[in-house]
């Protein structure tokens, strides 16, 4: 019997990573220094990433909004528990 450590080398994950997953800690930063999501989005830009200001938005909304949220790493989840909420994040969350 395969342990799972075994498996992992020998068979990699098939499903797809989100694109934005290689600048989660970007966003954070950005997000967290209540840049707008025109602004990440033009970050995004220069790193020869495009996506709407909708696709951020929704990335932004999945991995860090809420309460306890859980963000996807490859085939590892992660939970992260967000600090208290900014006034930017509130005023954020309103406009949507």
């Amino acid at each position: 019997m395969k342990t799972l450590e075994q498996f992992c080398k020998q068979n990699k994950p098939k499903r797809r990573q989100h694109k934005l997953e290689a600048f989660k800690d970007e966003i954070l930063q950005l997000y967290n220094e209540s840049y707008t999501i025109e602004q990440i989005q033009a970050y995004l830009e220069t790193q020869r990433i495009t996506a709407s200001r909708s696709h951020v938005y929704s990335y932004i909304k999945k991995c860090f909004m809420g309460n306890t949220k859980t963000c996807m790493q490859g085939a590892q989840k992660q939970t992260i528990e967000p600090t208290s909420k900014s006034k930017a994040t509130e005023s954020f969350m309103k406009r949507f």
